[in-house]
């Protein structure tokens, strides 16, 4: 028998003429006790149990009474618990009793295919009174919440009694947020959710009518998330399954991350942000990030480059990347790039901006300023990425001109800096052009000497037209000139020679300087560049007090020098030797231009290395030579009967003397000359390699660099 009731007054009228009920019927009620009682929502039916224990003096049995302690999240079977229900009606002996909360597990129940259920209540609803219960009209009450879709097959039935009070308010549903087992690692739930873990967990909040269950429930029981879909139709709960951890924190808990949806290469990127959320005091995904990167915004190309150099973690990438594209719509050169990129780790992401040569200007100079930044961090690029690039701005140049394909030219590969001296070689592009994105070849280039006081007037020139020779690769007639006219004999050689002094005279008694660092092979051409290096340490309190040119004794060997060096120290102290740029120039497998490359990333290498062994004191950089590059263009003159040394930048005669020749300078000890000119006095030099020995300026003159954490402190 069904029926329906429009208030909780009516039902109460219900309940007690059912249970004083007399006629025709009254056998049949009185021996079926069960009473199924249909609610809209818990309200009405906490006030229905609160009333039939009062006026009908039933006593509640909860069903979480039944589940096994030490199983908490196992679901009893129905026919178990029906079985439980039997007992329990027994047991009580003819008083009145409610059996809740009942819905609250029973919706669980599969009503697809097993029908089970159905066949919950088709079993209870046929328990029979006892013979006391019969007399004393024994009533068992079921409230049943949400499920009058589920009922709607026994309506008919006149051996069930079904109850269902209509509420005018239907909105008091629970969200119900079911998650397999977790809720990955999110702080603060408890602070506005009411969290459950378990079947008995799930059942205790339910049977105390006095307890607060929040709107919103999270319920972790893997026993409930595998049978939410039994659930529906279900009128007191709105379900929301969370699949993983991007469906909790926006399905489930509703968080607002700007429009940001989940994407195939998220990976446990989601599950990651999770475990870092605390909703205590609520969440802003702005505010997340901004705290997380601890800056103020990510609205441009130059701060967000510098966070992806800064966090190299797919996790912390990641977040980068989609707050970003968040900020920019989407739009935009990163973007584009962004969605290109396969792989958040590693350099993917550079090396799709490296190929992506776009001719839009704004997107050009984004280009440019974020691989600059890779390059200042030495990122290396895979070998095919270097030769596509490369093949792709030779492509430009020969199409249009080396000056359009330079605008892609950023500094990050080897092949963009071979390109570059070699177009600077012919005087296809100014060393303007080079200087932002290979400001250290600029610095070492665009300055031929980087010296103005107490040296001759020739040297700036001269070193100049040997810079050029040196990056052109070929021996030019300016320098051929320069070199004539400053040593076309032993005379004119000795002449502007003699005018400097060695570094040991130049030295000699300085007891303010308290290092020395002898760097072997550096000439006067690494002025300009170490002197823009130190500048860029001004701000770490590093300053360059003084600069001098000093001479190399002849020959201009190693040997020879480093032994007047040393006498710079106490004798029981050994000169401190920082990179070596003589070992570099005698490679046989050098090559132009990348030779040239290498030079120079040493020579910042080793000032890098001296500034970083600083602690305050004053100090000198000294050389004990140069080098020339220059010689292994010109022919060796192959003088015969002399004995080669530094590949016939030195010759020895063991017998008999040397004659005036204006090709060499003749030594004290009357065995050995030196070459004054570029062409050796024996074989040639070895193709690629730098060479010394001889007297040309590049060999036997060498900077000294004082400095110290004064500005002005000087001598």
């Amino acid at each position: 028998m069904y029926s329906e009731y429009n208030s909780l007054e009516e039902l109460k009228a219900q309940v007690i003429a059912d249970w004083e009920q007399t006629g025709l019927d009254v056998s049949t009620r009185n021996r079926y006790p069960i009473r199924f009682v249909l609610f809209d929502n818990f309200r009405d039916c906490s006030q229905f149990v609160d009333y039939v224990q009062e006026e009908m003096d039933a006593i509640v049995q909860s069903v979480d009474k039944w589940i096994d302690p030490e199983y908490p999240d196992i679901m009893i079977t129905y026919t178990e618990l029906a079985e439980r229900i039997q007992a329990h009606i027994k047991k009580m002996d003819g008083v009145n009793c409610v059996i809740a909360p009942f819905s609250e597990l029973a919706r669980f129940y599969d009503n697809d295919e097993k029908k089970t259920f159905d066949a919950l209540l088709k079993t209870i609803k046929a328990i029979e009174a006892s013979s006391k219960s019969f007399e004393t009209h024994q009533r068992v009450y079921v409230p049943i919440v949400g499920l009058e879709g589920k009922m709607e097959s026994f309506k008919n039935d006149s051996q069930s009694t079904i109850w269902r009070l209509r509420a005018e308010d239907k909105g008091l549903t629970y969200r119900l947020i079911l998650t397999n087992g977790e809720t990955f690692g999110v702080n603060g739930l408890e602070t506005h959710y009411t969290v459950v873990h378990n079947i008995h967990e799930w059942l205790n909040i339910w049977k105390d009518a006095d307890k607060q269950v929040t709107p919103n429930i999270i319920c972790t029981s893997n026993s409930i998330y595998g049978n939410a879909k039994f659930a529906q139709p279900d009128n007191a709960f709105a379900f929301v399954l969370c699949r993983d951890a991007y469906d909790f924190l926006t399905k489930g808990l509703q968080l607002q991350f700007g429009g940001m949806t989940k994407a195939l290469g998220d990976g446990d990127n989601w599950q990651n942000l999770a475990s870092q959320i605390d909703i205590s005091n609520g969440f802003s995904f702005s505010k997340y990030v901004k705290n997380y990167f601890s800056i103020t915004d990510i609205d441009s190309h130059q701060a967000f480059i510098k966070l992806w150099f800064d966090y190299p973690g797919l996790y912390e990438r990641w977040l980068l990347a989609r707050f970003y594209q968040l900020q920019q719509n989407g739009e935009g050169f990163i973007c584009r790039i962004l969605t290109k990129t396969t792989t958040l780790i590693g350099n993917d992401f550079i090396e799709q901006m490296v190929l992506d040569m776009t001719e839009i200007e704004s997107e050009m100079v984004v280009r440019q300023y974020c691989l600059r930044e890779a390059a200042k961090r030495n990122i290396v690029l895979r070998e095919g990425i270097e030769s596509t690039l490369n093949k792709r701005l030779q492509s430009i140049a020969d199409k249009f001109n080396a000056a359009s394909a330079l605008k892609y030219c950023t500094g990050i590969t080897e092949k963009e800096k071979e390109l570059a001296i070699s177009w600077l070689g012919k005087g296809l592009i100014s060393v303007d052009q080079i200087k932002d994105f290979y400001p250290d070849m600029y610095h070492y280039y665009a300055t031929p000497l980087g010296v103005s006081v107490n040296i001759p007037e020739w040297l700036p020139e001269y070193m100049k037209e040997y810079k050029k020779a040196k990056v052109s690769n070929k021996y030019t007639e300016d320098v051929d000139i320069q070199i004539k006219k400053i040593n076309g004999s032993e005379v004119t050689f000795d002449t502007w020679y003699q005018g400097f002094c060695t570094t040991r005279t130049i030295l000699q008694g300085r007891e303010d300087i308290e290092v020395f660092y002898w760097v072997d092979g550096l000439g006067i051409e690494w002025i300009p560049l170490i002197k823009e290096i130190i500048r860029e340490k001004n701000s770490q309190n590093i300053f360059l007090n003084d600069i001098k040119i000093a001479r190399a004794i002849l020959p201009s060997k190693t040997d020879v020098n480093k032994a007047d060096l040393q006498k710079l120290l106490p004798e029981y102290e050994q000169l401190m030797k920082m990179g070596d740029l003589d070992n570099l120039a005698h490679q046989s497998t050098n090559l132009w231009p990348n030779t040239i490359i290498k030079e120079v990333k040493l020579v910042r290498d080793i000032v890098e290395e001296i500034i970083a062994k600083y602690n305050g004191k004053k100090i000198a950089i000294i050389s004990d030579h140069g080098l020339t590059y220059l010689s292994q263009l010109c022919e060796g003159l192959g003088l015969n009967g002399v004995e080669s040394d530094h590949h016939g930048r030195v010759a020895i005669k063991k017998n008999g003397g040397w004659t005036k020749d204006d090709n060499y300078f003749r030594l004290e000890d009357g065995t050995t000359v030196c070459a004054l000119r570029h062409s050796s006095l024996c074989n040639k030099v070895p193709k690629g390699q730098g060479i010394h020995g001889g007297c040309t300026p590049e060999e036997v003159l060498v900077p000294i660099f004082i400095i110290s954490s004064n500005i002005n402190n000087t001598e």
